[in-house]
């Protein structure tokens, strides 16, 4: 009887033996189709709601302007951001080999040692300009309709969720490295890269000359590049299996991809005791 370690490590190696067939210039090819894909999908979806959205390649837009509407006044600085970027770069020199992490703790630390007295003075900044911020405010609004701001407001939400959805999933694979997750070998293409000297060039020229050399190389060594990928890619299957059933057995399925976790589930539900299971 197969066991549920058996059941997904079957599925993992067909993925891998239907991937492993393409080679580096498809692999890439098929990567960049997806992420182009997913990009014209959400710009479609939302651009069918909002028209007039218009963006800037490169840069970061905001939601008015990406909304053909006028950029509203800024808010004032809190005092403690005040505070925050003021000392920042002070205690940057002061410990230059501490992460950044510790050096938001230790400028928190500093201000919670304030006085009422020295933060009244931050205060006092703020409050000087919210009053300002509170007329301009006014003024704007009279510039645009209700139904801007709500479809602003709904634009705001939706890049919140993304950021929200991004945090989360460098939190996560973050843990997943700490616990020992096991990392996906490069394609054939990447493998030869790697064993590349980039000779001071920057990645930019570097990569186009790699892939030169690439489109260049003798069939013979390009097989054997394929050859070893093939063989890491499914000592790595094997690998990230063992791994994911050692993470659901320690209780931390929200590590594991949700295509497994649902397996795993499912397999837990079906031997489960009879006492035990849900009727519906």
């Amino acid at each position: 009887m197969l066991s549920c370690h058996d059941v997904i490590t079957t599925n993992n190696s067909s993925t891998a033996t239907r991937y492993s067939r393409m080679d580096g210039d498809g692999m890439a090819l098929y990567r960049v189709f997806c992420a182009q894909y997913s990009i014209a999908r959400g710009l479609l979806a939302t651009c069918s709601q909002n028209p007039c959205m218009v963006g800037t390649p490169g840069k970061a837009t905001s939601s008015p302007s990406i909304l053909c509407l006028p950029e509203p006044p800024k808010k004032p600085m809190q005092p403690f951001i005040r505070f925050a970027i003021h000392h920042q770069a002070d205690v940057r020199r002061a410990f230059p080999d501490v992460p950044r992490s510790a050096i938001k703790e230790k400028v928190m630390e500093m201000w919670n040692n304030l006085s009422n007295d020295e933060r009244q003075y931050w205060s006092k900044e703020y409050e000087k300009e919210k009053v300002d911020y509170d007329m301009r405010y006014s003024e704007y609004l009279k510039t645009v309709t209700p139904r801007d701001l709500e479809v602003m407001k709904r634009v705001k939400d939706q890049e919140a969720r993304k950021k929200a959805r991004r945090l989360q999933n460098r939190v996560r694979k973050e843990q997943q490295a700490v616990e020992g997750k096991p990392k996906a070998p490069g394609n054939a293409f990447f493998l030869f890269m790697m064993r590349q000297d980039s000779g001071g060039l920057k990645r930019k020229d570097f990569l186009f000359e790699v892939g030169k050399m690439w489109k260049c190389l003798p069939e013979e060594e390009r097989r054997a590049y394929h050859e070893e990928a093939e063989r890491l890619k499914e000592q790595y299957v094997m690998d990230l299996a063992a791994w994911e059933d050692k993470m659901a057995k320690a209780g931390r399925l929200d590590l594991i991809r949700p295509q497994q976790q649902l397996l795993y589930k499912l397999f837990e539900t079906k031997h489960q005791p009879l006492e035990h299971q849900t009727l519906e």
